[in-house]
């Protein structure tokens, strides 16, 4: 099974080139472009281990919140403070 990378990015150029090289390199990807759906998509990793990511590319500017916010909500649980 391949590692599972979350990239939160909301440029869609940015996202291209992600995506390109994440996949050359045989990762899965799974692009979320607001910070809150980034929180929803957290909360249901807790619910559901099995869609915990190995890695979080996380940007810092958000259109609907900080990407500051979106980590403090990932490290406030103990099911996902881990994720790199």
């Amino acid at each position: 099974m391949n590692k599972k990378i979350y990239l939160i990015e909301d440029d869609s150029a940015i996202i291209d080139i992600y995506e390109t090289i994440i996949k050359k390199a045989q990762f899965d990807i799974e692009v979320i472009s607001s910070g809150k759906e980034a929180i929803q998509k957290v909360k249901k990793v807790v619910l559901d281990v099995s869609l915990k990511p190995d890695l979080v590319l996380l940007d810092l500017i958000l259109p609907d919140m900080n990407g500051v916010e979106v980590l403090r909500e990932i490290r406030t649980n103990p099911e996902t403070q881990s994720i790199k």
